[in-house]
């Protein structure tokens, strides 16, 4: 089949195309498949941990302040058995923030390394707070290691996030974006420490 073919027939659509064109048996009686169609749910409710949503950081607080969005996620707190949807913060952008309690003083004015270019702050901290126990879900955070030596913005940002979120709504961090393992483990290794606080959460690396 051509390129131009696989555009138009997608694998659910070719594979019900096969199963009903296809006869059961190869008799002179040619029985052929019957597929019928219900409202009926077969599938399991989504599960408590589940994860399908990624806001950048850039984005998330302008997200968490949509009624729409909101309304989402209780539509799927409902399906769930009153359990919400985990979110992810991060992405790209988590390797190029840096959180801020003084965002008024501009990035270049607070010494931080060239590749910050987006600021973090205690708002954007506090909506996320004010959001997501409204469909009780948790966050998963991406924190930055590319744009620091000593891991200071990811430390800094993670000490915001345990005091402005309420207890048990952050699920872990992400050890950067699109992480090479093995690299990062060795950049991690002795900042372990840092990063391991009482009560901090679990960090995870991002495979995306």
């Amino acid at each position: 089949m051509g390129v131009s073919m696989r555009r138009l027939l997608s694998l659910p659509t070719t594979l019900l195309c096969l199963l009903l064109l296809r006869p059961l048996s190869v008799s002179a009686a040619r029985e052929w498949a019957v597929v019928t169609l219900t409202n009926s749910v077969i599938s399991r409710a989504l599960p408590v941990n589940f994860v399908g949503w990624s806001f950048e950081h850039i984005h998330a607080n302008q997200m968490m302040r949509r009624r729409q969005f909101q309304q989402l996620m209780r539509n799927l707190q409902a399906v769930n058995g009153g359990e919400g949807p985990t979110i992810r913060l991060g992405g790209n952008s988590a390797e190029y923030c840096a959180y801020t309690a003084h965002p008024e003083r501009g990035i270049k004015a607070q010494g931080f390394p060239p590749g910050v270019k987006f600021m973090i702050t205690d708002d954007d901290i506090k909506a996320v707070a004010a959001g997501v126990p409204t469909w009780r879900g948790k966050v998963i955070v991406g924190l930055n290691f590319l744009s620091d030596t000593d891991s200071t913005i990811a430390v800094n940002h993670l000490k915001a996030l345990m005091r402005l979120l309420p207890k048990g709504l952050l699920a872990a961090v992400e050890v950067g974006n699109e992480v090479r393992v093995r690299w990062w483990w060795e950049r991690l290794s002795s900042r372990g420490p840092q990063l391991s606080a009482r009560g901090s959460p679990p960090i995870l690396g991002s495979c995306d």
